[in-house]
């Protein structure tokens, strides 16, 4: 009998409790509690990354817009949409005026500036934005990827 008690009690005794479902208890280091006012390096109340910007809106998709460069100004790109993802496809059939950062990656045959784009070349254009019923969003260019337009044909739009 004696042995038997002592089977049964071993288990509990090597039990630890700190697993479980809540059984066991929560410690907290001991010790002072560093103030980050006077740690090198860091601020009382600032994050350790930078916030980034965003639209005021929620939610923000991604624009994603096919088409053709009808023009390309300082700042600016005019380009005709002929398709574009589930949020794009209210500006098919259009003329939009794209706004270019100077965040806003440019490719054509590798990195390029807005001045290498030309009329006529084939556009992909990424715009994150505020979801929108219609077609009243701002559109701010995140990345644009050109490809130059076949020889021999103009732009292609009525």
């Amino acid at each position: 009998m004696l042995v038997v008690a002592a089977m049964l009690a071993a288990p509990a005794a090597f039990a630890d409790p700190g697993h479980g479902n809540g059984g066991g208890q929560v410690t907290t280091p001991s010790g002072p509690t560093p103030d980050p006012a006077h740690t090198p390096g860091a601020t009382a109340n600032a994050p350790s990354h930078p916030k980034q910007t965003r639209p005021l809106c929620k939610p923000v998709v991604m624009y994603v817009l096919q088409g053709t460069a009808v023009s390309v100004g300082t700042g600016t790109v005019v380009m005709h949409v002929t398709a574009g993802n589930a949020h794009a496809r209210v500006f098919a059939g259009q003329d939009v005026t794209l706004a270019v950062g100077t965040a806003t990656k440019i490719r054509r045959d590798g990195p390029a500036e807005l001045s290498e784009l030309l009329a006529g070349d084939r556009l992909m254009v990424q715009v994150r934005g505020c979801k929108s019923v219609g077609a009243a969003v701002a559109l701010v260019a995140v990345g644009i990827v050109a490809h130059a337009a076949p020889a021999g044909n103009a732009v292609q739009h009525p």
